[in-house]
């Protein structure tokens, strides 16, 4: 059995809904979700840039302080929110954890697939 539901985005929006349709196996904080997903949007954007270069433009001054006015923190809770995501994972020296590394495509698909053994 199939069920689809179609959801409008736009660029902006699409990593935000990805990792709030992820964020019960994720677990992350709102605002540690809001600078993932402004991060996913950067890296999207600068794709063309090979990642050991595209990760520091990332995370340059300019690019923080873009995203935390983006996402509406002060700068010691972006930067708290940010080392978090670097404790759990999220992101590292290297980028995006690559499963979170997805280019903005609005045909995306997030397909969940239940495995049952039928007991109770």
């Amino acid at each position: 059995m199939e069920k689809r539901i179609p959801l409008q985005t736009n660029e902006r929006k699409f990593f935000k809904q990805v990792l709030e349709l992820l964020n019960p196996i994720l677990r992350l904080r709102k605002k540690e979700l809001d600078i993932l997903a402004e991060l996913m949007l950067k890296n999207s954007i600068l794709r063309t840039i090979p990642i050991e270069h595209r990760y520091k433009l990332m995370l340059d001054s300019a690019s923080r302080k873009e995203m935390r006015l983006s996402t509406k923190q002060s700068e010691a809770a972006f930067n708290n929110n940010l080392a978090q995501l670097k404790k759990t994972k999220m992101i590292s020296e290297s980028g995006i954890k690559k499963f979170l590394d997805i280019p903005y495509d609005p045909s995306f698909k997030l397909i969940f697939e239940f495995k049952g053994n039928d007991r109770v």
